[in-house]
């Protein structure tokens, strides 16, 4: 018998510690001194997905945690229990996460050998269990091997009557072995290098030019552009000059002035990262007045977006959105009638935010589409909708990354009809509502449901969002987590404006008390400032209570043809107005650390397109996925003036009575964030809003008009903003 296999992940992954290779070879009968004495083997579904509404959730079996709960525990004990009857002495057992096999082995007698082979090797894969076995057959006695794979756990008994020749060299070579480092694994995979080389990293080749020194990364090289004179990353990350669209580039060496430090709370990481600062040696890059070229100058929100004096920043391109208004403006300071409403929402619901471990990843959406169609005041039927938008963020939190447009409407009992999955970070749900209104605008479709489900919480920690830490740029983004990626920005508004701790805690307090309020929040508790200024520090100034939660959860909206709207509903909302805005996704490329351009400019298209200003909106739900980001929301939104954010919520100002509400739901930091599903939750929220209907949550509504907003990706460089109105 031959077992061999060689597990090797990426490096910096979750499995680069317990990782291995090896192989073993034995004869087993005749003359040996051994023979296999019983055989067992059981075999258990590795795929068990949800089919219908009156079937029992199911557990995704491809998540690391309910897999080994649901089935390869289950399955290694049902075959050791009818191994155990022959009182083995010497037992092998698979062990992938270091835990199970020490926990199956508390309750057997006899030794666990396969400790020493994981502990010396690591996982060596179908090589572990017999490796393991034939370790324990240096002297005569019963040993038990019990391998697992592909759903099939196979159990094999071995008499040995004398010790097995050969078999005591195993442990001796195991023992015998040399230890080898992290940073010795790389340099024999050839991805060390001798300090002082420079050597091409990153994927294409041609990406970014780094000079390695020992175990750090030093001396980063940039390109300087041609035409301008901007000092860019290299054209394998930005093909384009980030000030003029230039693309011609000469290398330029970096230089090394400061440092950015980045901080992660993941024990898979190494100890804090610093890498240079990629300014060039002429100094940090210079705004440039005036417009791009060929461009029209970006209309303003007003003064609020005057810069503050000081060193000049990068600026964003930006320019007027263009877009087509079916309908005339009319003065801005007074009310203006709808112009783009040719899409109503007849039905929106959700199901309840949280940690929803008994639930599929198909039940979700299965709950979300029957509460949407529920909430429709007239009878509506599933077979009348033509097409679908499936947002998914992160399909490797429960197991599947490449989500098909198919997963989705065979659970709804939908199957054939389109559907498309949209991801676009944590705008996707947001997104995927905007390209849905404009499927049903252009004429496409009458009817459409947009959907968000997101499945979080199945994965460990270590495997769930920390893990984009390692993700990304080997450079630009290491360590970049999402606490690490806002809490420049809280110290920035900080030291400009005033800002207090006292101020972001407030917006937990206050979207705390309205998350007490929603039936569907992942939180219903209260908090206060003290709990707030007392909970653990994340990533300074971010406490833990400053922090939005991972989510489990779905939501639905089914919009229609606007002039179809009376067929299911008196009191159709409409969608008014949304935009869509991209910004830089290096921290080191911002032109700001005290606003977020991508929400800027996304709402300034949202506001032309519904010929609205500010003013004239009720209520909102905005993405406070840390206290810091909800105040830059409301000042980038137009709701108070730059720098006034926390001022304005420790003042009430965004209270459920204040002035302009926000997150009447418990927005993310207590209703939760489910990724894929948050924007299209707070769609359903200004629905319901917009409709007098949000019970003890519900505000006034003056002008008939609320905002949705959504920021996210790589460096908070995407963001989305949805307008609904029941303005006809």
């Amino acid at each position: 018998m031959v077992a061999s296999d060689a597990v090797l992940p990426g490096t910096a992954t979750a499995l680069e510690r317990r990782a291995g290779a090896g192989a073993v070879a034995c004869l087993i009968g005749g003359d040996t001194g051994a023979i296999i004495g019983a055989r067992v083997t059981r075999t258990r579904p590795v795929l068990d997905r949800y089919r219908g509404a009156r079937e029992a959730a199911t557990r995704d079996p491809y998540d690391a945690r309910l897999f080994r709960d649901a089935i390869y525990l289950p399955a290694l004990r049902e075959v050791v229990e009818h191994l155990a009857v022959f009182d083995p002495n010497v037992w092998s057992l698979p062990d992938p996460d270091d835990r199970s096999a020490r926990a199956v082995a508390r309750d057997l007698n006899g030794t666990l050998v396969s400790d020493a082979v994981y502990s010396a090797v690591g996982d060596t894969g179908a090589a572990a269990a017999l490796l393991g076995v034939v370790a324990g057959l240096d002297a005569a006695g019963v040993a038990a091997v019990v391998a697992y794979g592909g759903g099939r756990t196979t159990g094999l008994l071995i008499e040995a009557n004398a010790p097995v020749p050969g078999a005591s060299l195993v442990p001796a070579s195991l023992a015998g072995g040399t230890p080898t480092t992290y940073v010795d694994a790389l340099r024999a995979r050839g991805q060390l290098t001798p300090a002082g080389e420079t050597v091409e990293m990153g994927v294409p080749p041609g990406s970014a030019m780094f000079t390695r020194g020992g175990a750090e990364m030093l001396g980063p090289l940039g390109a300087r552009c041609v035409d301008c004179d901007t000092v860019n990353t290299p054209p394998s990350i930005h093909p384009h000059c980030v000030q003029c669209g230039g693309t011609k580039f000469e290398e330029v060496t970096l230089a090394t002035s400061g440092t950015v430090h980045t901080y992660v709370v993941n024990r898979t990481m190494p100890a804090p990262f610093v890498a240079p600062t990629p300014v060039g040696g002429g100094g940090p890059r210079r705004w440039v007045a005036g417009h791009a070229p060929g461009r029209g100058r970006s209309r303003g929100l007003g003064d609020r977006h005057a810069r503050r004096a000081g060193p000049a920043a990068l600026r964003l391109r930006t320019w007027s959105t263009r877009v087509r208004i079916q309908g005339a403006h009319l003065d801005r300071a007074r009310q203006v009638t709808m112009g783009w409403n040719r899409v109503a929402v007849v039905g929106a619901g959700l199901v309840k935010f949280g940690e929803l471990f008994d639930s599929s990843y198909e039940h979700l959406a299965s709950g979300a589409f029957d509460a949407a169609v529920a909430n429709v005041d007239r009878s509506f039927e599933p077979a009348q909708v033509e097409a679908a938008f499936v947002a998914t963020q992160r399909g490797t939190l429960w197991g599947q990354e490449g989500i098909g447009g198919n997963t989705v409407p065979s659970a709804l009992g939908l199957a054939g009809i389109p559907c498309t999955r949209i991801e676009n970070a944590c705008p996707s749900g947001s997104d995927a509502f905007r390209v849905g209104a404009m499927a049903v605008a252009s004429g496409v479709h009458d009817i459409v449901l947009v959907i968000g489900v997101e499945k979080m919480r199945d994965k460990s920690t270590e495997e769930g969002l920390l893990s984009r830490a390692a993700a990304g740029h080997p450079i630009y983004t290491r360590g970049e987590t999402a606490p690490v990626l806002f809490a420049p920005f809280a110290t920035r508004h900080m030291h400009e404006f005033g800002t207090t701790p006292e101020m972001l805690a407030s917006v937990a307090v206050k979207n705390h008390h309205n998350g007490a309020l929603d039936p569907y929040a992942h939180f219903r508790n209260e908090i206060t400032s003290d709990q707030v200024l007392n909970s653990p520090m994340v990533c300074e100034p971010l406490r833990l209570l400053d922090c939005c939660p991972q989510t489990d959860g779905a939501a639905a909206t089914l919009l229609v043809n606007a002039e179809r709207a009376g067929e299911f509903t008196d009191a159709p909302v409409y969608v008014a107005g949304f935009g869509v805005a991209t910004d830089h996704p290096y921290l080191h490329e911002k032109s700001s650390f005290t606003g977020l351009q991508a929400t800027t400019m996304a709402a300034e298209r949202a506001y032309d397109m519904a010929g609205l200003v500010p003013a004239d909106i009720d209520m909102a739900e905005v993405h406070d996925c840390f206290t810091i980001t909800e105040i830059l929301d409301i000042e980038d939104l137009g709701f108070v003036e730059k720098g006034k954010g926390g001022f304005a919520s420790l003042e009430g100002q965004t209270a459920l009575d204040g002035r302009i509400p926000v997150n009447t739901s418990g927005g993310l930091l207590a209703k939760g964030h489910p990724i894929g599903a948050t924007g299209v939750a707070q769609l359903t929220e200004c629905w319901w809003q917009l409709r007098g209907e949000a019970d003890q949550r519900q505000v006034e509504i003056r002008n008939g008009n609320a905002l949705q907003h959504n920021v996210g990706g790589r460096g908070s460089g995407v963001s989305v903003v949805n307008i609904l109105t029941t303005n006809p």
